[in-house]
């Protein structure tokens, strides 16, 4: 497994599934050695339940874990040598030789860039691309840009991507989180020649419990996560005051953490209203205090894990028909689906919950069950394990 970041260097998801994922194939019998980044000028090995840690020096001009942001100069030069690492493949080479692996596994490569991919395939080794973001086409990793999605990629997204759809023919197989992350992708001319393409959902064992609706309209909304501008949070504020006029007695709980300028502006636009911020909480604490989860993305989430997590604690989820969120939510079945292009689509979906208690309590009692699959790492890791076999017998039928 090759990973730009591995536990216990954290900074989303991704690494959260990689972990998951090294954890279930080393229980299921295989053999799994997972190759990262450091910010050091050495070579570490290491050992953690089971499975071998090779951690590699950056081979760039920083490490992308650490905090502080680099000058503009730092970051240009970062994403050039990222295009193409040759360093960081020679790396990929040298564990790949002595290790010997069946299949590589590739999840983010920031810090490696796509060198593993033709440096392993031409090792004769069979090469699967999980895709957790949108990395391989743009240098951010978002196509989000001046507080909106990319509807073309950017000058910058072209150029530091300018060989990647050809590159991709060098994989055997490709797995995403969602399928829009996959469609969009394919969109730009990803994965054209790639025999197999899966979409298998990430799963996180959750300690959840849950809260019945009994037929009581939704009386505290609630926002949890990054409080960014793609994250929509200023426009459920927004919405959220419009609502309030018709229902005074609502409250509205954010909780969450951002730049400091931002949160600023988003508590004086709230400045008035029944909105509390909360700062960084236990989120299954806080799915327990509301009634409703909103999830008011802009940008094209690959899948949603805050949708996920509500749903799985009992509360219905209002989300924006944007990236994998309505692959989650289901209008209508778990939680209501608003176009985030229509000038009152969540004011209306707000309105609609906190006024229907009996659309509540229906909402509310398939919250739980619609997202099985979601919350199923073993399920999750069967999948994986499956699509890597099929990619090793494809390969070795096509040599």
């Amino acid at each position: 497994m090759i990973c730009g970041l591995y536990a216990p260097y954290i900074k989303g998801g991704a690494e959260v599934v990689a972990e998951t994922l090294a954890k279930g194939l080393r229980e299921r019998g295989h053999e799994v050695r997972v190759v990262t980044t450091y910010d050091g000028d050495r070579l570490e090995n290491a050992e953690i339940d089971g499975i071998e840690i090779r951690r590699y020096g950056i081979k760039n001009s920083y490490w992308h874990f650490n905090h502080d942001k680099p000058s503009a100069v730092s970051r240009m030069q970062w994403h050039v040598r990222d295009i193409y690492n040759f360093s960081a493949g020679n790396d990929i080479k040298a564990t790949a030789l002595d290790f010997k692996p069946d299949i590589a596994v590739c999840h983010n490569l920031a810090g490696f860039s796509i060198s593993p991919w033709k440096i392993l395939a031409d090792m004769n080794i069979p090469v699967v691309q999980i895709l957790h973001d949108y990395y391989l086409l743009c240098p951010r990793s978002a196509l989000f840009k001046a507080g909106a999605n990319c509807e073309n990629r950017c000058l910058n997204c072209r150029l530091f991507r300018v060989g990647h759809p050809f590159a991709s023919h060098y994989l055997t197989g490709v797995i995403s989180v969602s399928k829009a992350t996959l469609k969009i992708h394919e969109l730009y001319g990803m994965f054209q020649s790639v025999p197999i393409k899966r979409v298998v959902y990430n799963a996180h064992s959750l300690n959840y419990r849950v809260r019945e609706n009994r037929g009581n309209p939704a009386a505290v909304i609630g926002f949890i996560g990054a409080l960014s501008p793609e994250k929509g949070v200023q426009i459920l504020i927004t919405e959220f005051k419009k609502a309030a006029i018709q229902f005074p007695d609502a409250r509205l709980l954010i909780a969450g953490a951002g730049e400091t300028g931002f949160v600023q502006q988003l508590k004086d636009a709230a400045n008035g209203f029944n909105i509390e911020f909360l700062g960084r909480v236990d989120a299954m604490e806080f799915y327990n205090r509301i009634d409703v989860c909103v999830v008011p993305s802009i940008w094209l989430e690959p899948l949603g894990l805050v949708a996920i997590e509500a749903l799985a604690n009992g509360v219905p989820v209002i989300g924006a028909n944007a990236g994998g969120i309505p692959e989650i939510v289901k209008d209508r079945y778990n939680g209501l689906v608003y176009d985030p292009k229509s000038e009152d689509g969540l004011f209306n979906a707000l309105s609609e919950l906190m006024q229907s208690g009996e659309l509540m309590a229906k909402l509310s009692s398939v919250a739980v069950g619609s997202v099985q699959d979601f919350v199923n790492e073993a399920k999750m890791v069967d999948e994986h394990e499956a699509i890597y076999k099929e990619s090793i017998e494809v390969f070795n039928a096509n040599r």
